[in-house]
């Protein structure tokens, strides 16, 4: 595992594989094995160069203790140190939840460093963009009281019970 400084936050990424750079991005309360345990790498690695990076807070990363350490802007400006140290100009980017809000402001603020975007579960409001509409906050404030309560074990407990072991180790290990 590899690491980079960016303004400071230390910020842990891994790299494998051959062909044009996709950079994965993983989504809220999870790390960079979410890409593992979901076969992605294994099935891309053979295609493309993929760069796996853990978003600030998350992962192997460091965990910031301001509120606005984790702004949208702060976690493209890490993918963008993370490309500059491995000399990367533009890439292809695959988000899922916060990683696809990551992958939209990459597009929106370096284009010239953008190939392409996938988001997966992601909504142009949950990239901080200002025309767009708002996220409906129905269950969002339930699912928040859980994330504090409980941390990660309701979701967790839920995976397992779904036959989901691998992914229920991801979400405990966040």
């Amino acid at each position: 595992m590899s690491l980079t400084e960016p303004s400071g936050v230390r910020i842990s990424y891994t790299v494998e594989g051959a062909g044009p750079p996709l950079v994965l991005l993983h989504g809220l309360g999870t790390s960079s094995e979410l890409w593992r345990v979901g076969g992605y790498t294994d099935a891309l690695r053979d295609t493309y160069q993929l760069v796996l990076i853990d978003s600030r807070g998350h992962g192997d990363s460091a965990k910031p203790t301001e509120i606005s350490d984790y702004d949208m802007p702060n976690h493209a400006a890490d993918v963008m140190a993370v490309l500059d140290k491995l000399a990367i100009d533009s890439a292809f980017y695959l988000g899922f939840s916060l990683g696809g809000a990551t992958a939209l402001v990459i597009a929106g603020r370096y284009p010239e460093r953008t190939r392409a975007i996938v988001t997966i579960g992601t909504t142009p409001s949950s990239a901080e963009f200002a025309d767009a509409a708002p996220i409906d906050s129905a269950g969002l404030l339930e699912q928040a009281a859980l994330f504090e309560t409980n941390g990660m074990e309701w979701l967790a407990e839920l995976l397992d019970a779904e036959g989901r072991p691998r992914w229920a180790a991801l979400m405990r290990q966040s």
